[in-house]
């Protein structure tokens, strides 16, 4: 199967309805995605697959002017309407490839890239990290937070035992691993750290074990263009 044809909009429903929602897992992710680095005013951001926009919508809600960028036509459909919808002028929204954006260099001070390099392979990944080298400013940040291959609820998609598995997942990569190609491709890692589940209690008790990875959830990396 073509990967692209995994992003059409029956992807995106579920992104959709935790946006319109609000709910547990929305807001920690909002949460967790700024505690790695939180974008100063008048900083340009990018954000790079951006899907049903969620993330790109809660930066124009406290004021950032944002660009979201994804390769599924479909979800640049629903991200204009939606922005719309909730009257966010400061939201954009471009038809781009993250392997070769018509982006000027030196272009954002700010990259987000929340759960979007596990759907790459790693050539893909590769390009797409040279491409975000690129368009970034001098000293620009890169956010990263994507699943962690080893957490529990990751095995259990793997083995298709009781969850289902995500066939969108292409790269689940680990921390050391990921930093490493940031390090080769001229980014200088500032932060890496882990972030448990979402769920309440289960949250709770990973928060504690997350020196194990079978509980290590989240992997958070700010790094900056050297």
């Amino acid at each position: 199967m073509d990967e692209k044809q995994l992003y059409r909009q029956e992807y995106y429903k579920k992104h959709i309805r935790n946006l319109m929602k609000k709910n547990r897992l929305h807001s920690f992710r909002i949460k967790e995605i700024f505690s790695i680095y939180f974008p100063k005013k008048n900083e340009k951001i990018l954000d790079i697959g951006c899907g049903a926009g969620v993330f790109s919508f809660e930066l124009a809600r406290r004021g950032f002017d944002v660009i979201g960028i994804d390769y599924s036509e479909d979800a640049i459909r629903l991200c204009k309407n939606l922005a719309e919808r909730f009257n966010l002028n400061n939201a954009e929204f471009i038809k781009e490839d993250a392997m070769s954006m018509g982006i000027k260099s030196d272009s954002f001070d700010v990259i987000y890239a929340a759960d979007f390099f596990e759907h790459l392979t790693l050539p893909a990944f590769n390009r797409v990290i040279k491409e975000i080298h690129r368009v970034m400013k001098i000293n620009g940040k890169l956010i990263i937070w994507s699943p962690y291959p080893d957490h529990w609820i990751e095995q259990l998609k793997k083995r298709n035992i009781l969850l289902k598995q995500d066939k969108s997942h292409f790269g689940l990569d680990y921390i050391k691993d990921i930093s490493s190609y940031l390090e080769k491709n001229g980014f200088e890692v500032k932060k890496k750290e882990f972030a448990p589940t979402h769920l309440f209690i289960i949250g709770v008790i990973e928060g504690v074990l997350l020196k194990i990875p079978l509980f290590r959830r989240r992997i958070k990396i700010l790094a900056v263009k050297k």
